[in-house]
């Protein structure tokens, strides 16, 4: 184990911080201890600004509290909306379909990468064990909290888990779904988008979806073929896995594309999101 003592760095810190933040700032920190393979906050602050870009969303979908987004490079790389009906919904900003099933729900949204160029304070980072910044943002209608975290140890999974899995080759899913399209009565193809969403239940068995629905996209020959098929009760599914090991009920989101030469080409949501379900 190996002991950091911060006492005289913390008090040129924050008051560095305090000069640049003011009243509105909440600084969290103290002697720490690394302990190897255990993940640990070094230091967390935060400051609250008056910010109402967002307003609209709340007026329009009124069952939500809050939104926090993650960023990872200057991005959003995680968005979780907090509504009164569940314990929040994650959306993945790697994945097109929760791109896209979120643009559908919400409209566009705006997102400000917290304004403190940490990675220039003294070098704090730069330790002998592995560190990382967590940046966050807390959207309510009037206001915005910006978190600043460094944690010892490597980054964590911020998903509860992993999503189901099919039982076969996605390519097979394709296939089937391509030829039902060409031998419809709709013999024109175009380049199409759709997003599905279907539900896997608990349990140690592969079983089938339940539930599916086009979420994004409209109703055409090409997302009825998409529903059979992923409906077929030929192709199975194994359940989402929390990251505890343990299985559970969970919803799966598909990206799927039409393309022009009637090519089809899905690609699957990655991680679990089974508390919007629990």
């Amino acid at each position: 184990m190996k002991i950091l003592n911060y006492y005289l760095f913390m008090k040129i810190f924050v008051l560095l911080i305090i000069l640049c933040f003011g009243p509105t700032l909440e600084v969290c920190a103290q002697t720490f201890k690394y302990k190897e393979g255990v993940a640990s906050s070094i230091v967390a602050f935060s400051t609250t600004c008056l910010d109402n870009t967002n307003k609209k969303l709340f007026e329009n979908h009124s069952d939500i509290e809050s939104v926090v987004v993650w960023f990872e490079e200057g991005k959003p790389s995680v968005i979780r909306i907090n509504d009164r009906s569940s314990k929040g919904t994650f959306y993945d900003m790697a994945f097109k379909g929760d791109v896209l099933d979120l643009q559908n729900k919400y409209g566009k949204l705006n997102f400000t990468f917290p304004r403190l160029s940490v990675s220039k304070l003294y070098g704090m980072e730069k330790q002998n064990f592995p560190t990382h910044w967590v940046f966050t943002s807390k959207i309510f209608p009037d206001s915005v909290v910006q978190s600043y975290r460094l944690n010892s140890g490597e980054k964590s999974l911020i998903f509860t888990g992993w999503a189901a899995r099919y039982n076969g080759n996605y390519e097979d899913i394709e296939k089937q779904i391509g030829d039902e399209v060409q031998n419809s009565k709709n013999t024109v193809v175009l380049d199409s988008i759709i997003v599905l969403q279907g539900i896997s239940e608990k349990g140690t068995s592969p079983m089938t979806l339940n539930d599916l629905k086009l979420i994004v996209g409209k109703k055409s020959s090409f997302s009825e073929a998409a529903l059979r098929v992923f409906g077929n009760k030929e192709n199975k599914w194994s359940s989402g896995i929390y990251d505890s090991g343990v299985n559970g009920r969970s919803n799966i989101k598909f990206f799927i594309q039409l393309h022009k030469n009637g090519k089809v080409t899905i690609v699957p949501s990655k991680y679990l999101n089974a508390l919007s379900l629990d």
